[in-house]
């Protein structure tokens, strides 16, 4: 998603879609990331919650789709970041896809290959409705 942020000029991406990740984290210096991004200013140029013009003008201009799935260890991120998203008016496909692992493989691609391939209508909930990812998701660094 990153990439269609920072690119969305360039018509070069038709969509992005993410599966359970860190998308409003705002401090590292707690976390393993620290040592992926090198420093704050590095990780600060990468921050999604700064880019939602860009992902507004992607969506609307380029007709890009933008799809949220699965939640494990960053359940309230991903709610989080939809909501900045509907509140700033940028359509997205959000997608509660409740999972008890968060890995690196073709698992996690399935959801997000069929939002993104597949019509369908963008949903935009205000709200989670699942209290059970309030209380087992973490990801509430700030």
């Amino acid at each position: 998603m990153s990439l269609l942020a920072r690119h969305c000029d360039q018509k070069l991406f038709s969509g992005a879609a993410v599966w359970d990740a860190p998308l409003m984290l705002r401090n590292i210096a707690s976390n393993s990331m620290l040592e992926s991004y090198g420093d704050m200013d590095n990780f600060n140029a990468y921050r999604l919650d700064g880019r939602i013009s860009d992902l507004k003008a992607a969506v609307e201009d380029c007709q890009a789709r933008i799809v949220l799935r699965g939640f494990s260890l960053w359940g309230r991120q991903m709610q989080k970041y939809h909501q900045l998203l509907v509140e700033s008016g940028v359509r997205n496909d959000y997608g509660e896809t409740k999972c008890n692992w968060h890995r690196w493989d073709e698992s996690w691609m399935t959801a997000c290959l069929d939002a993104m391939l597949l019509p369908g209508l963008y949903s935009t909930p205000s709200g989670s409705g699942r209290p059970d990812l309030d209380r087992t998701a973490r990801g509430d660094d700030e």
